[in-house]
């Protein structure tokens, strides 16, 4: 495809604002440790009787009403000590003392999908907290004290295709030359922990690893981009993606997530099965993603 074709699918209207990411190195960062299913987490998953409504209860007060106490009983529930094997692994094998972040946000603006955004006095979610600490407690380190999320875009409210263009940004001082590792209570498309970890390599910090309380699996996930993945989307929306990608997002396509590129590639199939592969998918992608664009959707 000429440049010029690349840029009439690629009109500049469509850009929000230009989300940078690291590259993907070496070993690092390729899986995301998880200890449990979110369903257990919420309490949907233990029946419909009274140990499954406290968990519900529990989850609702420390999720929404920064209840520290409910946060750590469910961070017990679902601790694995498989995973966090896996992360003194990698703490051992790199001899260091590693710094536990997670992206909370330093305030809400005015420009937050969130509708409630300006009225928040403090955090809401204690279960990162809970996380953390228990983390901290069990393999060493030290909690991130300077790192903040610039503004909150409410990305647990959003579908995949606002989250692309709606990304989190980051401010506050790095150390150079520490090993960082990222931790949340739920993990999906894994795009805040990438923008996470980009501001972080990006001021010349190292990211060991990451991992989540929860996902939708209840198992490890991968975190960066695999060759496979990328080779399918390129397949399924032609040689100009990863152009495209840049030019609209902001940053290269080979900087993806792998869910985010299995959510693109499902979505695709789902929808638009028929429809040619190249620049027919394409311009298809990018009336989605104009449609996110004008509607929040």
């Amino acid at each position: 495809m000429t440049e010029p074709a690349i840029a009439a699918v690629a009109r500049t209207p469509l850009v929000v604002s230009p989300h940078l990411r690291a590259a993907w190195s070496g070993s690092q960062c390729r899986v995301v440790h998880v200890h449990g299913r979110l369903e257990r987490l919420k309490g949907s998953s233990d029946g419909r009787g009274g140990k499954a409504q406290d968990i519900a209860d529990a989850y609702l007060r420390a999720k929404t009403d920064n209840d520290l106490p409910a946060a750590f009983d469910l961070v017990d529930l679902l601790w694995d000590s498989r995973a966090a094997d896996a992360l003194a692994d990698l703490i051992f094998e790199r001899g260091v003392s590693p710094i536990w972040i997670f992206p909370t946000p330093a305030f809400d603006d005015d420009m937050a999908v969130d509708a409630d955004a300006g009225n928040r006095a403090g955090p809401r979610n204690a279960i990162p907290f809970a996380f953390v600490a228990r983390l901290k407690a069990e393999l060493g380190g030290e909690e991130n004290v300077e790192i903040v999320q610039a503004a909150r875009v409410g990305r647990t409210k959003l579908n995949l295709f606002p989250r692309f263009l709606w990304q989190p940004s980051f401010q506050g001082g790095v150390e150079p030359g520490r090993s960082y590792i990222l931790a949340d209570d739920v993990v999906t498309t894994a795009g805040t922990f990438a923008a996470l970890r980009s501001f972080i390599v990006a001021k010349g910090g190292e990211v060991l690893g990451a991992t989540a309380l929860a996902n939708s699996e209840g198992k490890n996930a991968p975190f960066a981009l695999t060759t496979p993945t990328f080779r399918l989307l390129c397949q399924n929306f032609g040689d100009a993606f990863p152009g495209f990608w840049k030019e609209v997002i902001g940053h290269d396509a080979a900087f993806l997530t792998e869910a985010e590129g299995q959510r693109l590639l499902s979505w695709i199939g789902r929808h638009h099965a028929g429809r040619a592969t190249g620049l027919p998918r394409l311009h298809i992608l990018r009336a989605r993603l104009d449609k996110a664009r004008a509607t929040g959707e």
